[in-house]
């Protein structure tokens, strides 16, 4: 294994993701209960 450590970080930086790629067609969580504002406050922290 011939890989510097630096190789691997800089894969890992230059990947992005979409608020889309963490939300599934079919909601988990009511918008009823308590859980939602965690849901809503981590949908947020993706974007």
């Amino acid at each position: 294994m011939n890989m510097l450590a630096t190789d691997c970080l800089l894969e890992l930086c230059e990947e992005r993701f979409e608020l889309e790629d963490y939300q599934s067609g079919v909601p988990r969580w009511c918008s009823g209960c308590g859980d939602n504002a965690i849901l809503a406050a981590v949908q947020r922290l993706c974007r």
